[in-house]
């Protein structure tokens, strides 16, 4: 077996192949800062079959030095470099989120602090909903978004509260809100989403028609059944109807108490369409 020095030696080959053998091998050295800022390095070669192997075996080495590279590989102006970051952060799982949250809450760097948010909220873990909600209230209102996107994504009901309370406050967040509520999925947040249903901003509106669809709850069934009957506009009725489905799927066996006879013309209207 190769010691680590022979294999970065390696990884300098001109060779792709020898490169790529290199890689594979280095993922036993993960307490070795030294390689794993080498193979940091290697998400940017030239060729794509090493980028492939380098992201592979990073995503295997859970240490705290791995999670370190990446957090710096993030900031990368290099779009493919910094979305493979991004990846293989992903892929480390809940063993990432307390580097991330050091990192984050050391940051004054605002696309810094968006990535990391989104990466968190892409782990989908509890570990980071207390971390994220704090970004709600931050001055930049990407971030504020980005926050608000990610705990939809976590899908913590601790956050719900907050949530809520935001929605109230905030016109700039409604929509996010809105969104992130139909996918933590809390019977709680129901009077929010038909509040929003109810919105004659047609954004939050049909927002709402797909967070209700997300929440798959059958006490969604009714409202969602009264816009349908009312609403003119086909491409709308696509989007309830598909709420409706996503509710009965989950719930099967739900829509039966819905009145067939007000159904069938509007599924032939939009067969028509």
């Amino acid at each position: 077996m190769a010691s680590s020095s022979v294999l970065l030696e390696q990884l300098k080959n001109s060779d792709p192949g020898l490169r790529r053998k290199a890689v594979r091998e280095l993922v036993q050295f993960p307490e070795q800062k030294e390689v794993v800022e080498a193979l940091c390095e290697a998400l940017g070669d030239p060729n794509k079959g090493v980028q492939n192997i380098t992201i592979e075996s990073l995503s295997l080495m859970k240490h705290e030095n791995v999670v370190h590279g990446l957090i710096s590989v993030v900031k990368s102006s290099d779009l493919n470099t910094r979305n493979a970051g991004m990846t293989i952060l992903r892929n480390l799982g809940p063993m990432a989120i307390p580097p991330l949250v050091k990192a984050v809450q050391t940051s004054e760097d605002v696309d810094e602090i968006i990535q990391i948010v989104v990466i968190l909220g892409d782990i989908h873990s509890p570990l980071a909903t207390d971390t994220v909600l704090k970004y709600i209230s931050h001055a930049d209102d990407n971030v504020k978004t980005t926050a608000v996107e990610s705990l939809g994504k976590i899908q913590d009901p601790k956050a719900v509260d907050i949530l809520i309370e935001a929605y109230k406050n905030s016109d700039i967040l409604k929509y996010s809100i809105v969104e992130a509520l139909g996918n933590i999925s809390v019977e709680k947040a129901m009077p929010v989403l038909l509040g929003a249903l109810e919105s004659g901003d047609i954004l939050e509106y049909f927002t709402a028609i797909g967070a209700m669809g997300s929440m798959e709850s059958p006490s969604a069934i009714d409202p969602l059944f009264k816009k349908l009957t009312k609403e003119e506009d086909s491409g709308t009725r696509r989007l309830i109807f598909k709420s409706l489905a996503q509710i009965e799927e989950a719930n099967p066996g739900s829509m039966k108490k819905l009145d067939p006879a007000a159904i069938k013309p509007i599924l032939l209207g939009l067969l028509e369409n």
